[in-house]
């Protein structure tokens, strides 16, 4: 039997690593988010890589807010929930007055975005089935007020090489 098993993993070809991501668009202000997994396997490809906020409001600017495991500003904390802490240290200058669901970037402590969605097998058949995933967007500011809105996100499933 251990024989067929080392033969098995032998003859057949591994299985491409899987990374997968979510664009969500918040229902007031339709802010667009993206949140991409890391693509290698070595580090995790269920763990986030970017978090990028973008505002139609504002074509001009290609992201209005970003965030990275790379410079440790983006977190997941499981189940769908990704916790992006604004570093004004990692944020452009001429970024921290641009507003944010009303609120000035430089007076955030962080933005949650929390999607119903796990990685069960049955979740992920049906995230991949449904139009839209429901879930929140949470903006908290550094006062301590906490705006939030709805969103629906769509998960894009890749193959890697």
């Amino acid at each position: 039997m251990r024989n067929l098993l080392i033969l098995t993993a032998l003859l057949c070809p591994s299985l491409p690593a899987r990374a997968d991501g979510f664009i969500c668009e918040a229902r007031y202000t339709e802010i667009r988010i993206r949140v991409a997994n890391h693509q290698d396997p070595r580090l995790g490809t269920r763990s986030p890589e970017s978090m990028t906020l973008s505002d139609p409001l504002q074509p001009d600017l290609p992201a209005t807010a970003s965030f990275t495991s790379a410079n440790r500003t983006l977190s997941y904390q499981g189940s769908g929930r990704y916790l992006g802490r604004v570093d004004l240290r990692c944020t452009r200058p001429e970024l921290r007055s641009i507003f944010i669901a009303g609120t000035r970037l430089q007076d955030l402590a962080s933005i949650v975005l929390d999607i119903e969605f796990s990685y069960d097998p049955d979740v992920v058949q049906l995230a991949n089935a449904v139009p839209g995933i429901p879930g929140r967007i949470v903006y908290q500011r550094r006062d301590g007020e906490t705006l939030d809105e709805p969103v629906i996100c769509k998960r894009f499933p890749a193959r890697l090489p």
